[in-house]
């Protein structure tokens, strides 16, 4: 619960009680993509190098402390002290220099220009601590975490139950709205779902469509509200190496699964299918770059090319985590019906998937990326050396061109250099799209004023009222 140990704002483990907790500078629209300034009024730059922060007025901390320009910079000073060994800590050191110029002013240079720098704001350090509990708690921080946000904590049993309590000085009376809140981490998704059906839970989430299908049937009024990160669910070719060093390979495996057929089959038709990397709704939207639609006799002819020319059948195992199973089934059943292939299953726990990520230590990999927009998705994904770019892949002009779209400050600019990377995408296929990545959230009727933050769909309980 120390924002300085956080991965990526709301999207790490326990993401919607760090967001009760201390709120969020700016958070990122799941639907539109922008970036929402919330306890910021305005994060501003006329060159992308010089940056702004402006402070709404009048806010405090849950123990009175001010919250300002000088609290925001000890959080993104104690993020940058690589003595507190935090994942975000790179992000904090591409900063220059940090200046509090007034008490609600703070400016930022940073080492090299970024035209989307709130958004890192957002995702790298939205949830500000107050400086003087964290001085006075220390290491025993985490435990007993203070922010700016409309809930404090009550009691916390760690892997079971957190219960925070509304919190009285919260800036935008009369927000909150509710009283309490009750977290329960309920990791079986079985239990989870008979728990939401038989008790006093009122929002459920989930990555499986059909999960939260079989969550919200037999509970009257129930809804879902789902959001769809970029990139969505893929399987990763490793290009490095055999058999995914040939393109005809990978393009095979673009071609050979039918996405309505792997939607029905696998999610009785709830999930959502991938034809374009981004949804018809996205500036960044061009069918002219849509993926390959299923094509059976092309992806045949591919794979007798190949093994017409080696002489020896196309092997590989797919890596996934065991929560993946019902997916890696179907691709290796499919994959198994073409002749000359023949694919084997390598299963890991999510933990050690990213590993095998990181590692290139796989020739094919199940998984999916985080992210409402490209800036830091594509970087992560498709750059080389870039963080999430499992499969090796290296491409002067999609680096080129994410380079020009992370620095721009306007649209029209950043849509011509993500038409480039998209275009590259689909020339070179080093991943194969199959389904739309997910995040569900079920909710009971009497749950009012939902609206999300984050591309996992955190709640906005600042917001969010029960009907009597």
């Amino acid at each position: 619960m120390d924002p300085v140990n956080l991965a990526a704002s709301a999207n790490s483990v326990g993401g919607a009680q760090v967001y009760a907790v201390y709120d969020a500078l700016a958070f990122e629209d799941p639907f539109t993509g922008g970036v929402v300034a919330q306890l910021a009024e305005s994060i501003t730059s006329t060159d992308a190098l010089n940056w702004t922060i402006k402070i709404r007025p009048n806010v405090k901390f849950s123990d009175g402390t001010s919250y300002d320009a000088a609290a925001v910079k000890f959080h993104i000073d104690r993020v940058a002290d690589v003595a507190n060994r935090s994942p975000n800590a790179a992000v904090a050191q591409s900063i220059q220099s940090l200046t509090v110029a007034d008490a609600l002013t703070l400016r930022m240079t940073l080492k090299a220009a970024s035209g989307q720098w709130p958004r890192s704001i957002a995702r790298f350090f939205p949830h500000i601590p107050s400086p003087t509990a964290v001085k006075a708690a220390g290491a025993d921080f985490a435990n007993h975490p203070v922010g700016a946000g409309p809930f404090v904590m009550k009691d916390w049993v760690r892997a079971g139950q957190m219960v925070l309590v509304r919190n009285p000085t919260y800036f935008n009376a009369p927000q909150p709205y509710l009283d309490q809140l009750t977290y329960q981490v309920i990791l079986d998704d079985t239990q989870r779902g008979n728990t939401f059906q038989a008790s006093d839970a009122q929002n459920a989430v989930y990555q499986d469509p059909k999960l939260a299908a079989a969550a919200a049937k037999g509970v009257s009024g129930a809804r879902i509200i789902s959001t769809f990160p970029l990139i969505g669910r893929d399987i990763r070719m490793n290009v490095t190496r055999a058999p995914f060093n040939d393109l005809r390979v990978r393009k095979a495996l673009a071609f050979a699964v039918d996405q309505d057929d792997f939607n029905k089959v696998v999610y009785d038709g709830l999930a959502t299918p991938i034809p374009n990397i981004f949804r018809p709704e996205s500036p960044f939207y061009d069918a002219v770059f849509n993926l390959p639609k299923f094509d059976r006799a092309q992806a045949q002819a591919l794979f007798d090319q190949v093994f017409n020319e080696t002489g020896k059948p196309i092997t590989f195992a797919i890596s996934s985590s065991t929560a993946s199973k019902q997916e890696v089934d179907y691709w290796q059943a499919v994959l198994g019906s073409y002749n000359h292939v023949s694919v084997a299953q390598k299963l890991v726990t999510s933990t050690q998937l990213v590993s095998v990520c990181t590692s290139h230590d796989f020739e094919a990999l199940i998984f999916s990326a985080q992210g409402i927009d490209p800036d830091t998705a594509f970087s992560d994904n498709f750059t080389t050396n870039g963080a999430r770019n499992c499969m090796g892949y290296s491409n002067s002009e999609v680096d080129a061109a994410i380079k020009q779209g992370a620095l721009a400050l306007d649209t029209p600019s950043r849509v011509n250099a993500y038409k480039t990377v998209q275009q590259n995408l689909v020339k070179d296929l080093p991943m194969a799209w199959y389904r739309r990545a997910q995040y569900l959230n079920v909710f009971k009727s009497q749950v009012r004023n939902v609206s999300l933050v984050s591309a996992d769909g955190i709640l906005r309980v600042d917001q969010v009222w029960l009907a009597r």
